[in-house]
């Protein structure tokens, strides 16, 4: 069963207290006022690892301004707890008002979502479910450098520019590509030289896991035949499970 991510939006009060021996005259504000109109989301057909951005629409049939604070609670098995919140704002007395809250790309789960806007502490008064398409690969890191031992172990130290004899390693990170711990990849890496097609080599890899990112580190010999100048590394990467593609390009330099 894929695990559902349940987000909790909710509107908080800030409560006004007067002035002792001031009378107000204006009718009492009480949470029956504020009422949620509508909630909307964009894109209409979010993917993992994408911004979803709610707009909920709120009335306040009462009389006096009223002060809101409204945040966006939830869980997320790669993130972990995380709170997002878009700020406080004021809605006048009669009137309606837009606010809009973003997800800021931590729903990695495919699959049915469910998201609870609340108003008034938890209360959850509108529940809306997306169905969460698988997104492209997403290689979030990329760079060169070189191999360097450090407490017995293989890490490497960033570089762009390397000379002949050189071991150069290209590292980098993706993710999106786990489904239902499911993974199963190809992998493609090209260089170019002045814009030729100077090497290039692909690989695949297929594992059941939980994790939801991965790692590839990938050394090449910067031998004595490979010509002084700059150089594109084009990583590619195919989710084969889903036939999804995507690409990254970085560059380093032999002198």
């Amino acid at each position: 069963m894929k695990k559902q991510l349940v987000i909790l939006g909710i509107i908080a009060i800030l409560f006004t207290v007067g002035f002792s021996g001031c009378t107000d005259t204006k009718k009492e504000l009480t949470p029956a006022n504020i009422i949620l109109k509508n909630v909307t989301y964009s894109p209409s057909k979010p993917v993992t690892n994408e911004e979803i951005t709610f707009t909920i629409t709120l009335e306040n049939k009462g009389d006096r301004d009223d002060f809101r604070v409204i945040t966006l609670n939830g869980t997320d098995r790669y993130t972990g707890n995380f709170t997002l919140q878009s700020g406080s704002f004021i809605i006048d007395g009669h009137s309606q008002k837009n606010v809009t809250i973003s997800t800021a790309e931590h729903i990695i789960n495919e699959g049915i979502q469910s998201f609870e806007i609340g108003i008034n502490g938890n209360q959850a008064i509108r529940t809306i479910n997306i169905d969460i398409q698988p997104g492209s690969p997403d290689i979030y890191h990329a760079v060169t450098g070189y191999i360097v031992q450090l407490n017995n172990n293989n890490t490497y130290i960033e570089n762009t520019t390397f000379t002949v004899g050189d071991v150069v390693i290209l590292f980098y990170l993706y993710r999106n590509v786990n489904h239902d711990g499911e993974v199963e990849t190809y992998h493609n890496i090209t260089i170019y030289h002045e814009g030729v097609l100077y090497y290039s080599d692909a690989d695949e890899y297929k594992t059941s896991t939980n994790n939801e990112t991965f790692q590839v580190n990938f050394p090449f010999d910067v031998e004595g035949s490979w010509p002084k100048g700059g150089y594109k590394i084009e990583i590619g990467i195919q989710d084969k499970i889903t036939r999804l593609t995507s690409t990254k390009e970085i560059y380093f330099t032999v002198v």
